[in-house]
């Protein structure tokens, strides 16, 4: 009897022990799953937290690059700029869903016109926001930061276009104003995260164990404000340069005379006349004679590398007053004017 006790005590304490293994073997198991799984994640953690760090909506930047499901710091960055692109393509379509429900209301020209002005700065914004991507998309991320003069300035203009929308709204546009508010705010936020992230692209490098690639000579990096002149980080060397030049050395691609010297009487015939098939990189250069210009100059947003100047500051004058402003029938969002 007391053998028979004995053998199912023995058996007892192997089952128990047998079950301790499989429990410790269960939970091992489990375990060894969470560290491969936040190995996994790891990367995409620490990639996103760097990029968010520096930024104004850290939650909305989090959220945006998580959705990339990469660690590629490169294609994060791309994200932050495709996810605008569509926050603005949305905008887009509800300013244009708006207008056309007032089509066939009667005394809605100035509601409809507003939102005509507004779809045209969001239109900007993606044909931007879609540069900036093809910029990202031909660069090595060790290069992109070289790329900085021409996307801080993009980045910065989605912001403004946007502001610009909201600000040309009148008040019996009021309704249309709201209703594109709300939606616009995330937009912007994303604008500003995107543009932060350009401005801190050194540091990220740095962070990721890399370095600015050095380019072969030649190629233009962004000079560093502090100088002499104090021109923005977006302002190039080749621009600071130009600006360098005595107007007599230099060539212009056209000449406004009020006395019939120079090709064209008015600088809006000067930019009319850009040609179609300029190259990437070549300077259109107006170079406007001492007189006072009386006109609304307007620099279509498809001229690239337009350069205007004239005889100095006290022989060439280019002013646009109220009185015309009216009898032209624009709004003063279109008024800018231009000087040298």
């Amino acid at each position: 009897m007391n053998i028979i006790k004995l053998i199912v005590s023995a058996f007892s304490a192997t089952l128990i022990v047998s079950s301790i293994i499989v429990v410790l073997v269960a939970v091992t198991t489990k375990h060894d799953d969470n560290v491969n799984w936040e190995a996994k994640k790891s990367p995409l953690r620490k990639a996103v937290n760097q990029l968010c760090a520096p930024t104004s909506f850290t939650d909305l930047c989090i959220e945006t690059l998580n959705r990339a499901n990469t660690s590629d710091p490169k294609e994060l960055i791309k994200a932050m700029i495709i996810r605008s692109h569509e926050a603005i393509a949305k905008l887009h379509e509800l300013a244009d869903s708006m207008a056309k429900e007032l089509a066939n209301v009667n005394d809605t020209y100035d509601q409809r016109n507003d939102l005509g002005d507004c779809m045209e700065m969001l239109q900007l914004c993606m044909v931007d926001l879609q540069k900036t991507v093809d910029i990202i998309e031909a660069n090595q991320l060790d290069t992109l930061s070289y790329q900085a003069d021409e996307i801080m300035p993009k980045l910065n203009a989605v912001i403004t276009f946007q502001k610009a929308c909201l600000a040309g709204f009148k008040r019996k546009s009021r309704p249309q104003k709201e209703n594109l508010t709300g939606p616009m705010q995330e937009s912007r936020q994303l604008g500003s995260i995107a543009l932060t992230t350009i401005y801190e692209l050194p540091r990220h490098l740095h962070y990721f164990n890399m370095e600015e690639r050095i380019l072969p000579p030649g190629f233009l990096k962004p000079f560093q404000t502090g100088e002499v002149y104090k021109f923005p980080p977006w302002f190039s060397t080749a621009n600071r340069e130009l600006l360098a030049i005595p107007k007599e050395m230099l060539t212009p691609s056209a000449v406004v005379a009020q006395d019939g010297t120079g090709q064209f009487y008015t600088i809006g015939s000067a930019l009319h006349s850009y040609p179609d098939d300029i190259k990437e990189g070549m300077i259109y250069a107006i170079y406007v004679k001492a007189g006072l210009y009386e006109e609304q100059v307007t620099i279509n947003y498809y001229h690239r590398n337009v350069f205007i100047y004239g005889d100095g500051n006290t022989k060439t004058f280019v002013v646009l007053h109220q009185p015309i402003l009216e009898r032209i029938g624009r709004s003063i969002e279109n008024s800018a004017t231009v000087c040298k």
